[in-house]
């Protein structure tokens, strides 16, 4: 019989996010093939990746933290 998998709070898995550096985060979110999810922003195999090394922390002592975040466009 297969174990029911455990259902993950909200909390969970912000938890799990803080393990991931941000640039890791946005290229799998701006380009995982084939998740409805996708931004679609590029394709990774034949183009650059979305972030770089450009991207940094501007205060690592405030630690990995996580959320939510809110994009619109107006006009």
């Amino acid at each position: 019989m297969a174990k029911k998998a455990k259902k993950q709070t909200t909390e969970d898995m912000l938890e799990e996010l803080r393990e991931f550096d941000t640039p890791s985060i946005t290229n799998v979110v701006a380009t995982y093939p084939t998740s409805p999810l996708c931004l679609g922003l590029y394709n990774p195999w034949t183009e650059n990746w979305y972030t770089d090394q450009t991207i940094r922390c501007m205060y690592p002592g405030l630690g990995p933290l996580v959320g939510y975040a809110v994009t619109c466009v107006y006009g």
